[in-house]
């Protein structure tokens, strides 16, 4: 009698395909990440060597760039090792049209490098500005494409003197989990946050029709976006491609993208500062983010009561946060620590002498050694008080502006001759005893 065979299991004497033999295993899926950085943007303060060489590069390449029908081989800089970078046509002002002015944008290989005209780094004004896209990000993790940032920053004649991180955005794509059980529980109000801004998503963004496709909730520094992934990438067969790969492992049915976006003020808050930092503590930031800033919950929190505590969260909001362990690892979660009073510090003093140069300048001055800056200084100064001007007194009373404002702490009281002994006098007459 023969004995039947398990679905899937070859029968003897089959011949075997060239390439290996059958197996029912399935494709391997060491490839695959929940999640991980979608955009990231850095400040960069750098000294440049043989700036000049690089900057007459640059015009030439540019002024090329510009024509209509200038070949790809016009439009390209190359660095110290022969690697070629797409040069735009013109600068950017980078942060808005009110943002600081960058006269050249250099792209390679999805990194892009807003270059200001600037060849040492300045005391806080960084001079380069970098943005790392989402595709190379998805396709090879934020740790191999900054070192590869680093490294073009290298060829190109920069040393980095200090980076800052301005935006990150973590992510995690679920496969199969549609955005409308999400977007359910967001409309019915449950959830819990510490943020008060939303919107959200319409079909309308990314295609016909208005149905809702998502939610956004937050504000500049700190928000969170959950939207149909599949939906918004459906036209772009480059992404589509990566997250099939990447992120999905094959084609669902449906996607849903989580994403959270800090800026710099945030993010100094939760005790990151630069790229490096970020790569440390992402495990404790999303942590903090997916549980005490934001989570789904099954019910509607009681928020009259303030009693939003025990509130439990959403299983699908738990498939979300165990995305991002998954990706990012376990760590002790950020605490959020509101930051101080900014000082303007040593920023004040550079105002006030960009304002001398220019008021001298505009007064026809000219001078050939600092101590003749020094001379020009004090004579305004000096013109100043014999107009009557009394600075102490100026000066008592922007002091308890700024300390009732909260801007600055209040100084200690000195300690004083006449209180010193008053102190000596005390202790010889009462001695402590032994």
């Amino acid at each position: 009698m023969s004995q039947e065979k398990p679905d899937g299991e070859v029968p003897e004497g089959t011949p075997k395909p060239e390439g290996g033999d059958l197996s029912n295993t399935p494709p391997s899926t060491r490839h695959l990440e929940t999640g991980g950085e979608d955009t990231v943007d850095v400040s960069v303060r750098v000294n440049w060597t043989d700036f000049g060489k690089l900057v007459e590069q640059m015009d030439i390449v540019r002024e090329s760039a510009g024509a209509p029908d200038a070949p790809l081989e016009d439009r390209v800089v190359v660095d110290g090792k022969r690697q070629p970078y797409l040069i735009d046509s013109m600068g950017h002002k980078v942060g808005g049209s009110k943002g600081p002015y960058y006269r050249w944008r250099l792209e390679r290989n999805g990194i892009r490098l807003d270059i200001q005209d600037q060849e040492l780094a300045h005391l806080t004004m960084p001079n380069v500005m970098v943005h790392l896209g989402s595709l190379p990000l998805m396709a090879r993790g934020l740790a191999s494409v900054w070192e590869e940032t680093l490294d073009c920053l290298g060829a190109l004649g920069a040393e980095v003197v200090e980076d800052k991180l301005s935006r990150v955005d973590p992510a995690v794509d679920l496969a199969a989990v549609p955005v409308e059980i999400l977007a359910d529980l967001f409309r019915r109000q449950c959830f819990v946050s510490r943020a008060r801004k939303s919107g959200q998503f319409a079909s309308g963004e990314f295609a016909t029709g208005m149905n809702s496709t998502g939610f956004t909730f937050g504000a500049d520094q700190c928000r969170v976006r959950v939207y149909d992934k599949l939906l918004e990438v459906r036209t772009s067969g480059s992404k589509m491609a990566v997250l099939l790969f990447r992120r999905w492992g094959g084609l669902p049915e449906c996607a849903t993208r989580v994403e959270f976006q800090l800026r710099r003020e945030r993010l100094r808050e939760l005790q990151v500062a630069t790229v490096n930092e970020w790569l440390l503590r992402r495990a404790g930031v999303v942590d903090y983010l997916c549980d005490d800033w934001f989570r789904l919950t099954k019910e509607v929190p009681d928020r009259e009561n303030r009693n939003t505590a025990r509130c439990e969260m959403a299983d699908v909001w738990k498939t979300v946060r165990q995305a991002f362990v998954d990706w990012a690892g376990r760590g002790p979660t950020a605490k959020r620590t509101p930051l101080p009073p900014a000082i303007a510090g040593q920023a004040l003093v550079l105002q006030a002498i960009g304002c001398f140069v220019r008021f001298f300048v505009e007064q026809g001055k000219e001078i050939d050694h600092n101590d003749e800056f020094t001379t020009l200084l004090l004579d305004e100064i000096e013109g100043f008080f014999k107009e009557g001007h009394e600075m102490p007194e100026t000066m008592r009373a922007k002091r308890f502006e700024l300390e009732s404002k909260g801007l600055v702490l209040p100084l200690s009281e000195p300690e004083t001759e006449e209180k010193e002994d008053e102190e000596k006098k005390e202790e010889e007459e009462n001695p402590p005893e032994s």
